[in-house]
């Protein structure tokens, strides 16, 4: 193989790490704000669960949905990076999707007019 060749070849590699790891952060993202809006109606709705999450008195028990999505962005982002080496365009759009998909629910069920519907 040509120098040329190996280089643009080794760049190519380079690009679909960078986007497994652009992937995995947006999956770990998705999941992670799914899980804080889930918790968030079972929060509300459950005054043991309330009280459990509540790690920081001053702050209530957001600091424990903070906590478990935090805990959950991090586990997930490590596993898929484990997992995923290499990107795709299909994975790629995969995490696209999913990440709006994520921030949509993640507005619309934390907003109090439609949270309310759920509580």
């Amino acid at each position: 193989m040509d120098p040329q060749t190996e280089l643009q070849h080794r760049e190519t590699e380079q690009d679909l790490e960078s986007q497994a790891r652009a992937n995995a952060a947006l999956i770990a993202v998705s999941l992670s704000l799914t899980l804080f809006w889930v918790l968030n109606i079972v929060k509300e709705g459950n005054a043991s669960f309330k009280a459990w999450l509540t790690l920081l008195p001053p702050v209530g028990p957001l600091s424990g949905l903070f906590a478990l999505a935090t805990a959950c962005f991090i586990l997930v982002w490590v596993l898929t990076r484990l997992t995923h080496r290499q990107s795709s365009p299909r994975a790629s759009s995969f995490s696209i999707s999913l990440f709006v998909i994520a921030t949509l629910l993640f507005f619309f069920m934390t907003f109090p007019p439609i949270l309310s519907l759920f509580v």
